[in-house]
């Protein structure tokens, strides 16, 4: 239970700090990227890992997390912009 816990807290920490670092401070855009992260940092590790999280976090399925919460995150980016006609 705690590694999903862990991926979670990946894929929030690194929606947040791009919210941060981008200055969108609004508040759907702060969730959305936050959210984002955490599913793609959830989805990513779990596909890394073989399909199951019993088996423990590893160095690979850690990296995964990460790299799926910025894909997830890019996706994001990109779709609002889309939106919003500044593509």
């Amino acid at each position: 239970m705690t590694n999903v816990f862990a991926l979670l807290l990946i894929g929030g920490t690194l929606g947040w700090l791009l919210t941060a670092l981008t200055h969108k401070f609004h508040a759907h855009e702060a969730l959305g990227n936050i959210v984002a992260g955490a599913l793609g940092s959830f989805s990513a590790g779990l596909i890394s890992n073989g399909g199951t999280l019993y088996n423990g976090l590893n160095g690979l399925s850690l990296a995964a997390a990460g790299a799926g919460a910025l894909i997830a995150l890019g996706l994001t980016g990109l779709i609002r912009r889309r939106r919003s006609g500044r593509f």
